[in-house]
């Protein structure tokens, strides 16, 4: 009995020690994505307000805050995305701490908030030139119920509005990565954003 009781008071300790590791590890992950999260949204959030320009020419002649060159909108957000999270041009991090895989684009979404002299809305135009990580640069129009539109994030669409949505794996322990996302929505109007040159290259509806 003396030594199953040594055996026992051996072991014990050992699984102590490891547990705590284990904790240790755990609670040192969890910094690090939430550590990323934080990187991570500031990141989205430049992305966004420098896609957030407005076309100039409309604006110039009838102070109409729209913008419907969304390559040049889309380029301007990814160019500062990549800058700001240091990815190459597969969105692949170059060095990073906690990004475990290329950053996803499954968002990236433009409401043009058409409005008339009395500066009503007259039309809400929806470009999703992502959706759900697939190039869609699909057009919806809404002609009604505007106090409903609303980005998938919850904000209430009031003027030209950019909505994105990123994803990215991070790694928790021992090799096992978690998928994390981040989405954000930038109001050209509410965020006090200058009127900055973007070419005129698209028709306004």
């Amino acid at each position: 009995m003396k030594k199953d009781d040594g055996k026992i008071g051996f072991v014990i300790p050992i699984m102590i020690f490891m547990l705590l590791m284990v904790f240790v590890a755990f609670t040192w992950r969890m910094k690090i994505i939430s550590s990323a999260k934080i990187q991570v949204e500031d990141a989205i959030t430049d992305a966004n307000l420098a896609a957030a320009v407005v076309d100039t020419d409309l604006y110039g002649s009838a102070y109409r805050i729209e913008n419907y060159n969304y390559t040049d909108m889309y380029n301007k957000y990814l160019r500062t995305l990549k800058a700001s999270l240091d990815l190459d041009d597969t969105l692949t991090p170059r060095t990073s701490t906690y990004l475990a895989s290329a950053v996803k684009i499954e968002d990236f979404w433009v409401y043009n908030v058409v409005k008339n002299e009395e500066g009503e809305i007259t039309r809400v135009i929806l470009h999703k030139v992502y959706d759900n990580g697939i190039a869609t640069n699909i057009d919806t129009t809404y002609t009604s119920d505007f106090d409903e539109i609303r980005t998938p994030d919850g904000s209430r669409v009031e003027s030209l509005t950019i909505y994105s949505n990123i994803s990215f794996d991070v790694d928790l322990i021992a090799g096992y990565k978690v998928n994390v996302s981040k989405d954000e929505s930038v109001d050209v109007v509410s965020n006090g954003i200058e009127i900055t040159e973007s070419p005129s290259t698209a028709a306004a509806p």
